[in-house]
């Protein structure tokens, strides 16, 4: 009786070690992932708040000249 409860107590140990280990890498897994989206996404906010800044309130007037074709 005593080996059977030994060796059960072993098997829930491992389990539990197993199933800490995954968690941990999964979180790691998971910060890694919304870390590298957090730095993309603070990146195209400012560059979509620069091209909303120029296009309502633009600096000058812009001139679009044809090009010249000469023959």
């Amino acid at each position: 009786m005593h080996k059977r409860h030994m060796f059960a107590k072993k098997i829930n140990e491992g389990i539990r070690s197993f199933i800490i280990g995954t968690r941990k890498a999964v979180n790691s897994v998971v910060n890694a992932i919304f870390n590298t989206v957090e730095t993309e996404s603070s990146k195209e906010k400012t560059e979509i708040k620069d091209i909303y800044s120029e296009m309502h309130k633009p600096k000058g007037l812009l001139q679009v000249v044809p090009p010249k074709f000469n023959h």
